[in-house]
């Protein structure tokens, strides 16, 4: 994590994957992925000892590289 940068981490028990390029991630996440994007961020998913963690990284306002 570089300074100026806000991580965000969200797990859940459910093993099953999720394509944020495909359809399969729902309207919010997709609402999340723009965010970040806006932000110089992005949004991966990485699994987990019991299901998956989606990690959003993003510059933080006034910090823009």
């Amino acid at each position: 994590m570089a300074a100026g940068q806000l991580v965000i981490g969200v797990g859940d028990q459910d093993p099953r994957m999720i394509d944020l390029a495909s359809g399969t991630a729902g309207e919010d996440l997709r609402t999340v992925v723009e965010l970040a994007a806006a932000y110089e961020g992005d949004v991966s998913v990485e699994p987990a000892a019991r299901g998956k963690t989606a990690l959003v990284r993003s510059q933080l306002p006034g910090t823009r590289r």
